[in-house]
């Protein structure tokens, strides 16, 4: 690869553009109809990782969708209704909206959405580690191959399906910008710095908090290295802290679902960090796979060289120390000692720490170390190569480090070709949300079935269905799936289970007001039969049947009317005891 700069960025581009391409295929020849399906690859936890991947298509489509309709409500969204807050029940990806949003204003496709703002953020992830390490390193050849080994590893299906997780994408262009600024403090990086920090600080509540902890572990650095250059170290941190400061209006709405108490409590908190906790060794096999034992080489060769720049080596470790520390969780204690993990003070001291239930995630900073330690590696043994045979050692070294680069892609891949769903979005089960959003006046939705627990997975995809069908309309959805539900949805799942009883009905309606219900015949084998159109109470009606599934119209003032009279009835009736 040519290392001047101009033809070095452009070919890193296209070729991670191609590597990308590769990783997803078959993907790329059906982005608007089809999702990488997590259920073929038969691990545990698929059903709910499946489910995930529709919440996380919704959360695209809405948060693109309100912020050119309700800009200052985008929190009150369309799933569990009537409940405040909803979006603040799970993840918000404001940060995405650059990349989601013009695509879901101009094709109003949230498959297409979800696909497209994934693989961007997957290339965006390896061109900005690209920066880092060639700018680290000197050598742009290194920087490629830090591209593929931090973004394009072995766990890239889980940015298909988990993109909550894994929008990172910003981490090493946000280390490279503040390394520049504590050097030389200008208005142009300065502004690209608070630019790159906002949008990554709002693209995952975990990935704020994996910011935060990297930002604070090179912090030191930061400082020190603008008193070398002769600065007070104040402006490298002051744009960090202004990019950050957007979460503030974020923030409102997660901690009023807190003081709801729909967050687990401390014990409970606790509970589930320890359960998600994994031991040094384990962490370090994942740190070993993710770099291949070449990477782990070329990393050992990097610690050991002479930096280009002063007070990086000791940068780099101090956030792969940060990371692999929160990595281990509750076991990141020291023995016999009584002291609680870095972890567990943390979710103490720091307001929404205490949801981070997932430990593991906060690797991705040791392994961005790593990875730019790699560089390095790959950068000296390039040097040397050319010292000892002048341009053709540096030629073949370069070549030899491109072509590693690309061989770790396929060889870590997970599974290739790519599992793919059929479309989400067409098909009888979605045609009756696509029958409302034409036909129908705006009025709250009741999908049913409805799940009655997290292992009802038949209910659980029906409900992902209902919510990717809202995209289609945007009617208030009394169904919904996230980490945290609101507690009306509990009262709604009772009553929803019920139906059509007349007194459930009517309490539905005294909850939610439903102005349509879908019923998926077939999925609820207990109530079939009390959705035929004889055993229907006064005020529902069926308007509409597509294949298996039927479309009720709700009339709730005309249900209170007649829960009313036929109580009123009960009582005029009931017998008057003798005195």
């Amino acid at each position: 690869m040519n290392d001047s700069p101009r033809s070095a960025t452009a070919a890193a581009a296209l070729g991670y553009g191609l590597l990308v391409a590769f990783l997803s295929w078959p993907l790329l020849t059906r982005p608007g109809s089809a999702l990488v399906d997590p259920l073929a690859w038969a691990a545990p936890g698929g059903m709910w990782a499946r489910s995930d991947l529709d919440l996380l298509v919704w959360i695209l489509a809405w948060t693109a969708h309100a912020v050119i309709a309700q800009p200052l409500a985008i929190f009150q969204a369309n799933i569990f209704h009537p409940a405040p807050d909803a979006l603040a029940s799970s993840e918000h990806l404001l940060g995405l909206l650059p990349v989601s949003g013009p695509v879901f204003w101009a094709s109003g496709n949230a498959i297409l959405t979800y696909n497209l703002t994934t693989l961007v953020v997957v290339w965006a992830g390896a061109f900005s580690t690209f920066l880092l390490v060639r700018s680290w390193s000197g050598r742009a050849s290194a920087g490629f191959l830090g591209g593929t080994l931090f973004a394009l590893g072995g766990e890239i299906p889980l940015s298909f399906v988990r993109l909550h997780g894994s929008a990172i994408q910003l981490y090493p262009l946000i280390l490279l910008l503040a390394w520049e600024v504590s050097e030389r403090p200008r208005w142009p990086s300065m502004i690209a710095l608070v630019l790159a920090t906002a949008c990554q600080a709002l693209s995952g509540i975990y990935v704020a908090f994996g910011l935060g902890a990297l930002t604070a572990a090179a912090a030191p650095s930061l400082v020190r290295n603008a008193w070398r250059h002769g600065h007070r170290g104040f402006a490298p941190l002051a744009a960090l802290a202004l990019g950050a400061s957007p979460l503030v209006l974020v923030a409102g709405a997660y901690l009023r679902v807190r003081d709801a108490g729909l967050l687990p409590d401390p014990a409970e908190a606790l509970a589930l960090v320890q359960q998600a906790s994994s031991p040094a060794a384990a962490l370090a096999r994942r740190l070993w796979i993710e770099l291949t034992p070449p990477g782990v080489v070329l990393a050992a060769v990097g610690l050991f060289s002479v930096p280009r720049k002063p007070g990086i080596r000791f940068c780099l470790l101090s956030i792969a120390a940060v990371g692999f520390v929160l990595a281990m969780g509750t076991h990141a204690t020291i023995a016999g000692s009584g002291l609680p993990s870095p972890y567990e003070l943390l979710m103490s001291v720091v307001p929404g720490f205490s949801g981070m239930r997932a430990p593991g995630r906060f690797l991705y900073q040791a392994t961005l170390a790593l990875v730019v330690f790699s560089g390095i590696g790959a950068a000296t043994l390039v040097g040397l190569c050319a010292r000892r045979w002048a341009s053709m050692g540096r030629r073949v070294a370069t070549a030899a480090v491109v072509l590693l680069a690309i061989a770790v892609v396929p060889l870590r891949a997970a599974r290739w070709p790519l599992p793919l769903t059929a479309d989400p979005l067409a098909g009888l089960f979605v045609a009756s949300h696509r029958w409302l959003a034409n036909h129908a006046e705006p009025g709250p939705v009741l999908d049913l079935p409805v799940p009655t627990s997290a292992m009802d997975g038949r209910a659980l995809r029906s409900t992902g269905r209902a919510m990717l069908g809202s995209t289609l309309h945007w009617f208030p959805l009394l169904n919904g799936y996230s980490g945290h539900p609101p507690a009306s949805h509990r009262e709604m799942t009772r009553l929803a289970t019920r139906l059509p009883d007349p007194k459930a009905l009517s309490d539905l309606c005294a909850l939610a007001a439903p102005r349509w219900i879908i019923v998926h015949h077939g999925l609820m084998p207990d109530r079939e039969a009390d959705w035929s159109r004889r055993g229907l109470p006064q005020g529902i009606e069926e308007v509409k049947r597509l294949g298996r599934d039927s479309i009720f119209e709700v009339n709730c003032p005309r249900i209170r009317e007649a829960t009313q009279a036929a109580g009123t009835g009960t009582r005029r009736n009931a017998v008057t005891p003798t005195r």
